[in-house]
Parts: C-alpha cells; structure tokens; sequence
C-alpha cells in the first residue's frame, strides 16, 4: 500500500493511543477465537502461535469443505442481519488479471485461492464492543441452525 498525506496524518494523530487501539482489537480477536471455537467443524478461524503476536485489522472466517453452504450464502445471511463483511485477498497471482502476465495457473496456489473461494473476515474495530460481537456469533449460530448444520 501507499501512504498519502491523509493516511500519514491519521497515523501520526493515533501514535499516542496505538497501544490502547491494539489492545482493544486483541480484546475483540481473542473474544471471537474463544466464541468460535464451538463452530469449529464448519469454520477455519484466526489463531495465535506462540512465536507471534497478531495486530489484527480483521478476523477471518473461511469455510471448511463439506459445510454444506457457501461463502455467498453466508455473506448474504451476515448482511441481512447487519454484520459487515469483506471478502479475503484474492490469490494475486492466479486471480487478479493483472497479475496474468506472470503466467501463473488456477490450481498452483490452491490454499490461497481456497482461502479466497470460500473465505470472508468481519471487522474487529477498536470502537466495537462485546455486545456487538455477541450479536455476529447470535447471526452465526443463527444461520447454521437454518443450514441444519451440526456444529457442536
């Protein structure tokens, strides 16, 4: 990414506060790990290893093969009920045109391409709250129930 004057002066204006920001969205990450854990046969989520620490802007959520659903649904059904998602990066090489002139395949990154297929990330924004990410795993819940999905 580039910076351009906005983005640097927002930057330096957080400086101060950037500890307090990541605290906040580490809150909100570990508290989605934790919740998540329990929907774990359908969905790959973020983890932390021991040798990192995660600064995360986003938390991932890729579905499992045999889920029985795909992204789209599940992004239609977050939607509707009001949790925001985005869709995970595409795999630059072998899904982006731009990037065609390398000469890459579909099928020769096939971890990040599934990621891509089958994956969506919700915010974990520092001004969101517990009650608020109570709300996305109620949602969650929610649609496998209607999928007939056996999660526990």
């Amino acid at each position: 990414a580039k910076m351009n004057d906005l983005e640097a002066a927002v930057g330096l204006g957080n400086i101060d506060i950037f500890e307090e920001i990541l605290s906040k969205r580490r809150r909100n990450m570990y508290y989605l790990i934790e919740k998540f854990r329990r929907f774990e046969k359908i969905f790959m989520t973020l983890q932390e290893e021991p040798f990192e620490k995660l600064g995360p802007h986003a938390f991932s959520i890729i579905i499992r093969e045999g889920a029985g659903f795909t992204k789209d649904e599940f992004v239609a059904f977050l939607e509707a009920k009001s949790v925001d998602s985005r869709n995970l990066f595409y795999a630059m090489p072998t899904q982006c045109p731009s990037y065609a002139f390398l000469g890459y395949r579909r099928g020769e990154f096939p971890e990040a391409e599934y990621c891509s297929d089958h994956g969506t990330h919700i915010g974990i924004h520092q001004d969101i709250g517990l009650e608020q990410l109570d709300h996305v795993v109620a949602v969650v819940e929610e649609f496998l129930k209607s999928k007939g999905a056996a999660y526990f």
